[in-house]
């Protein structure tokens, strides 16, 4: 009997697998989230055994009405754009904020993660660097590359705000520690944040970054 070998794919869901459907399969490799079944019966369990798995990042059980949702790149998730009872799977840069436990949502976060302290999150995987900030949603700005953050730009930002990049934040010259002090400005970058050695203090203690803090001259 042919076997099938399945590879390279993000989320294998066997959930609804019968062992019957199991025998067929002859090896999973390179596979970021396995799922099967909550209580998987032995015969299940009997078959998936007799699988060749290799390159597995992460195997969970999850219940058989658990939805699932993949966000890829920088993303918000709050409240209002994730379902209810699901498990969400977030790659890149993801600001979670305004979930309650209500909501019944685990995440499974592959980056780097900003969550709102009030958040109800419940992680079923964490593989990256996480930040949890006290802030309002609605005063979160996000950019999919890089940022140049200038007077002009601070002059137009609430107290508060996230500056949120999937790359780079470069901070100006022209920036004083002072004004991003007076604004309570936090940023976070998938990458890295490149500033001065005037307001570098302030920066390292107010952000979060992916790859590192660069002081330029």
């Amino acid at each position: 009997m042919f076997k099938k070998v399945i590879k390279a794919v993000p989320v294998l869901d066997l959930r609804n697998y019968t062992p019957k459907a199991l025998s067929k399969i002859k090896s999973i490799s390179a596979v970021a989230l396995l799922m099967l079944p909550e209580n998987p019966s032995e015969e299940f369990m009997d078959k998936f055994s007799k699988i060749k798995l290799n390159a597995i990042a992460s195997t969970v059980n999850v219940p058989s009405d658990k939805t699932v949702s993949t966000f890829n790149g920088v993303t918000i998730v709050s409240g209002e754009n994730v379902p209810d009872n699901s498990i969400c799977i977030c790659n890149g840069v993801t600001v979670i904020h305004s979930v309650d436990s209500n909501k019944n949502v685990e995440f499974i976060l592959n980056g780097l993660v900003i969550k709102q302290s009030s958040a109800s999150v419940k992680y079923l995987a964490c593989n990256g660097r996480t930040a949890d900030w006290d802030f309002d949603g609605s005063k979160v700005l996000v950019f999919n590359n890089t940022i140049e953050i200038g007077l002009h730009f601070l002059n137009n930002c609430e107290e508060g705000t996230v500056v949120v990049a999937g790359n780079k934040v470069t901070i100006s010259p022209e920036v004083e520690e002072d004004e991003l002090v007076k604004r309570n400005i936090r940023f976070a970058a998938g990458n890295k944040i490149v500033c001065g050695k005037k307001v570098y203090g302030y920066v390292v203690n107010k952000s979060v970054v992916g790859n590192k803090v660069e002081v330029e001259d």
